[in-house]
């Protein structure tokens, strides 16, 4: 389970040349490949969503009179709300295509 989301945060250059980059021979660049790929956010997401859920009532109870602990508490929820919101986001997209 640890190695999918690893693989879609950290890919190889290998992955990325041969799968999310085209290359422009008329200016010799690479350009980003925007075409469909089984590695994306949804492996990612649910977990990340699922560590940071177990991550805050640890820190509640542990660390809570530490003053530095509040910020963190909310960075928590405000990631978790952005994850969320990406993968539904993305989902709408996904839909969209077929």
């Amino acid at each position: 389970m640890q190695r999918l989301p690893s693989h879609a945060v950290h890919g190889t250059w290998v992955d990325l040349y041969k799968n999310h980059l085209e290359h422009d021979s008329k200016n010799n660049v690479f350009n980003p490949d925007p075409t469909f790929s089984w590695v994306d956010e949804r492996y990612l997401g649910p977990i990340a969503v699922f560590v940071l859920e177990a991550t805050k009532p640890y820190l509640e109870r542990f660390f809570l009179e530490i003053p530095e602990s509040k910020l963190l508490l909310e960075r928590i929820d405000d990631l978790r709300n952005r994850i969320l919101e990406a993968g539904a986001v993305h989902e709408k997209v996904m839909t969209m295509k077929k």
